[in-house]
């Protein structure tokens, strides 16, 4: 009878702190530049630490490997997963979608259902607004960093 008072103790313990996530506000989304203005962007750095937001097709075009829970490069293209045009890389995490005890519930970074399959069709995302979604033409809104010669968005959020 003791042990089971304690099991029980415990199991409301666990049920009240995993309660305590939340699901976070909306972030704010840039300016969705056209593939013109992306293409200015190497040459016109103005826009370095501004937010913009640009659609396409995210790929691991480049990337032999995918490290999960950190940031990893992906590679947004115009038509299609590694097709078309190239429009700017993406400092995005991977991850399982672990969900914490407590804040705020994870958003705004890709998963793979099978460690095997790291394919581009594999990729699924959830999105700022909490929807899991398979890889496809999406929106990603984040902040322009400049490397050197090249640029990239970093603090990327996902939009449908």
């Amino acid at each position: 009878m003791k042990t089971l008072k304690i099991t029980l103790l415990i199991m409301t313990v666990i049920a009240v702190v995993a309660s305590c996530t939340k699901k976070g506000e909306p972030n704010k989304q840039g300016e969705l530049l056209t593939t013109e203005q992306i293409k200015t962007l190497s040459t016109d750095q103005s826009m370095n630490g501004k937010q913009i937001t640009v659609e396409g097709y995210a790929g691991l075009c480049n990337s032999m490997f995918v490290t999960e829970g950190t940031k990893n490069e992906m590679t947004v293209y115009s038509d299609g997963f590694c097709k078309g045009e190239k429009l700017i890389n993406l400092q995005i995490k991977i991850s399982k979608g672990d969900i914490p005890l407590t804040g705020d519930e994870p958003r705004n970074f890709g998963s793979f259902a099978d460690d095997k399959n790291l394919s581009n069709e594999a990729l699924t995302f959830m999105t700022d607004d909490y929807q899991e979604v398979k890889n496809g033409k999406l929106k990603f809104s984040g902040t322009v960093v400049y490397n050197g010669n090249d640029f990239s968005l970093d603090n990327v959020t996902i939009h449908k």
